[in-house]
């Protein structure tokens, strides 16, 4: 997900997943548009057989209190379904 987020021209990418306590964001970076402000982004990878609103609002928690502050957005990437 880093490498696709790069290649898609995403800046200032920085990478917290598997390195322990990641306070709720596994990437996190700024998306760029055309014709909008950009969009600080926390990308979280959800390497589960669901996801449920009760994992995705606990991470959704802690990483608006991050010490990289409260971003703009959020993109849940996912191999599974999404629960309702």
């Amino acid at each position: 997900m880093f490498a696709y987020h790069l290649c898609d021209g995403w800046t200032d990418l920085a990478w917290f997943g598997q390195t322990g306590s990641d306070q709720g964001r596994d990437i996190i970076g700024t998306r760029p548009f055309d014709d909008q402000p950009d969009e600080r982004t926390v990308i979280q990878c959800v390497n589960r057989g669901s996801l449920t609103q009760a994992k995705a609002e606990k991470d959704m928690a802690a990483a608006v209190n991050a010490v990289t502050g409260k971003p703009d957005a959020f993109k849940f990437v996912c191999r599974s379904s999404v629960s309702a």
